[in-house]
């Protein structure tokens, strides 16, 4: 799934330096020797970060130096980490962009690290990257995990405009991002400076690819809901469907999360809970739930692999312009106008044989509707079949209808038109006009009341009974 984490404010770039981890505190800064494994080459701080144990994820943030970039997040056990990067919280991803790019999730649990957590315990964060052009980039943190601190988001965690991330997928997905070129490629010429085994992932590593890609889009998927809860489409839609094709956030989002709490998947059901009765919400629609349902990948299809490059590139790609929010008049102008094109769609797909015989089309403003009611409805049973007419009655076997007129003709709906009484009664205003044009047009329905008015025609010669 490709999703493009949403640009929160601008934040000016920083061109010349590679990229710059932010949050947890790290250990330092020093570019010249960023491509040394572990860490940058620089030593372990005294200044660890606390990170909650209740909430089970922490932030990560960086600012990125170039408009392109692949991006890893591991984790080290202990005191003294040395090159045991072992255990894999974010699999590589890319990102483009420049500026402040956060991840507000990252998360862990003790699937994910293989062992029990417990308070005062030590670990070292290394976020890498793709080298320049090749090998990696590296920056550490030094955090302590805490039963006493509670999960807190640093002012830095924001994104900065036109910042955009996306997992990579297929083999890319399998690749370290010290290993990649920054669309997920292999490298070609050079080599990591890290041991073989710095990437490797412990025995919770497929839990951890899972939650580290949730703790990714979660933030994206809440943020779409939100746009969904308060879009001009709300107040007339039922049901919202979340369709993913990750099968373990699909579950843990429709049950409790599991291992940690995951604040992102709280959010997301506490928005859920809240769909029903959304404010906006048309009194004739029904309340309507959200529906989250997986579907099932769909590597190695042909179709469906250029689907996904087509929307790797479009997450990637850089805006040109921002759009200013849509205005009252305009979006209720715009509604109007799509509900009317919908409708007339409908309508020429069902409307009644009888109209289509007459071809009749809709009107915004039915000219009909200016004649008095007596002879608006029997212009609408002329037109529908449905009235004092023969067949009518011996469909539903009214025993005691009358089903002649008082010529001796069965009576139908465009008797009228053919009955040799009527037109003795008042000459025919519709001269050589046939009967599907005065029953269809503004100038046939005039003549239509004008002459019934005149010929008193289902009062005296063709009345009901």
């Amino acid at each position: 799934m490709k999703l493009s984490i949403l640009s929160l404010a601008a934040l000016t770039p920083l061109v010349a330096a590679h990229f710059k981890l932010d949050y947890p505190t790290p250990r330092g800064e020093n570019e010249d020797i960023m491509t040394t494994f572990p860490c940058g080459g620089l030593a372990q701080s005294s200044e660890r970060t606390k990170v909650s144990i209740s909430d089970g994820s922490f932030p990560v943030v960086v600012t990125m130096g170039h408009m392109q970039t692949a991006f890893e997040v591991l984790l080290s056990l202990g005191n003294d980490p040395g090159t045991n990067f072992n255990v894999t919280l974010v699999p590589a991803f890319g990102a483009r962009g420049l500026g402040s790019l956060c991840i507000p999730h990252v998360a862990f649990d003790e699937d994910t690290l293989g062992i029990n957590i417990t308070d005062g315990m030590n670990a070292t964060v290394q976020v890498q990257s793709n080298g320049d052009p090749t090998g990696g980039l590296y920056a550490c943190a030094d955090i302590e995990f805490s039963s006493s601190t509670e999960y807190s988001k640093p002012s830095s965690c924001k994104n900065n405009t036109n910042v955009a991330a996306a997992p990579f997928t297929g083999e890319a997905a399998q690749r370290n991002a010290n290993e990649s070129t920054a669309n997920g490629g292999v490298q070609s010429g050079g080599s990591s400076t890290s041991d073989s085994d710095s990437a490797s992932t412990s025995t919770g590593g497929a839990v951890a690819l899972q939650t580290a890609a949730w703790g990714m889009l979660g933030a994206a998927v809440v943020g779409g809901l939100k746009a969904a809860l308060n879009s001009a489409q709300a107040p007339y839609t039922q049901h919202l469907y979340v369709l993913l094709d990750n099968q373990e956030v699909a579950r843990q989002l429709q049950g409790c999360p599991r291992g940690s709490s995951q604040h992102t998947i709280l959010d997301f059901q506490e928005l859920t809970n809240n769909w029903p009765n959304r404010p906006l919400r048309c009194q004739a629609i029904p309340p309507g739930r959200v529906h989250v349902h997986w579907i099932p990948g769909h590597a190695g299809i042909t179709g469906n692999e250029q689907a996904d490059e087509q929307a790797k590139r479009g997450t990637m790609s850089t805006s040109q312009t921002n759009s200013s929010p849509a205005r009252y008049a305009w979006a209720l102008r715009t509604l109007k106008e799509e509900f009317w094109r919908r409708f007339q769609l409908y309508w020429t797909e069902n409307a009644p044989q009888q109209y289509r015989d007459l071809s009749i089309s809709l009107d915004k403003r039915p000219h009909e509707l200016s004649l008095p009611r007596a002879t608006l409805g029997r212009l609408l049973a002329a037109r529908s079949g449905h009235g004092d007419f023969a067949q009518y009655h011996e469909r539903f076997r009214h025993e005691d209808a009358n089903l002649e007129c008082s010529c001796r003709r069965p009576k139908s709906p465009h008797h009228f038109y053919y009955c040799r009484k009527g037109r003795k009664a008042s000459p025919q205003p519709w001269g050589s006009r046939q009967v599907d044009e005065i029953l269809r047009s503004k100038s046939g329905t005039r003549d239509f009341h004008e002459w019934l008015q005149e010929s008193h025609f289902y009062s005296s010669i063709c009345p009901a009974h």
